[in-house]
């Protein structure tokens, strides 16, 4: 199995899918907790470039959301862009969790990811600012094949300001970095067939998502 589990920062993410591992391998299954955010690897050289080219055009940096976002769109004005971006991101990012996700997945291990490639594609939607037909042809781009289809998705969804009192609001501007993907996180769990959980109540949420796993089980 496959079971993802994704939102904004704060929502919980981590100790949950760290919860669930825990659970699963007490009942004897052969599970991974897997962090699975991308990261640029083949992609480092231009990203490392991008972000040096807007502090020095904008005196900004990527800790200052709002002015480090509308810098990124005024470069990439040309959604043709965007998208060539997206799907660069997405072959480096596929091309990762070959080794991270499907190997595990072909030896017969429950694979439990910790961020997905959803939250990537947010990133894209909120920092972009693209609009609902856009997200959906986002979701449909042939690459994303590489990616295991996953068995599950949670949405932990939350309240932004008590996720930036978890964080202790780390960075400046973290408050709207999250209210700026929230109601994308909302509108792409539609598409994804996501199951959308409050988040503010740990114990309950962790009940929720080992019930449905467990039924996927049985099943």
């Amino acid at each position: 199995m496959l079971i993802c589990i994704i939102g904004i920062d704060g929502s919980g993410k981590t100790p949950h899918a760290k919860k669930l591992v825990n659970t699963l391998k007490l009942a004897g299954s052969n599970s991974k907790y897997v962090w699975a955010r991308w990261q640029p690897k083949l992609l480092k050289p231009i990203e490392v470039s991008f972000a040096w080219f807007i502090r020095k055009v904008a005196h900004t940096s990527p800790t200052n959301y709002n002015a480090y976002a509308r810098q990124k769109r005024r470069v990439v004005q040309r959604q043709t862009l965007v998208f060539l971006w997206a799907y660069l991101v997405m072959l480096d990012y596929g091309i990762q969790l070959l080794f991270k996700v499907r190997l595990p997945l072909l030896l017969g291990k429950t694979v439990i990811c910790d961020r997905y490639v959803y939250d990537t594609l947010v990133d894209f939607v909120a920092d972009f600012k693209l609009s609902r037909d856009k997200v959906v042809q986002l979701l449909r781009m042939p690459l994303l094949k590489l990616f295991p289809k996953p068995d599950l998705i949670f949405l932990l969804d939350i309240a932004e300001n008590t996720a930036s009192k978890r964080k202790g609001d780390p960075t400046h501007g973290f408050l709207e970095y999250v209210t700026s993907r929230r109601n994308v996180y909302l509108e792409t769990a539609k598409t994804i067939h996501a199951l959308v959980l409050d988040a503010s109540d740990f114990e309950n949420v962790q009940q929720l998502i080992t019930s449905a796993v467990a039924q996927v089980q049985k099943a």
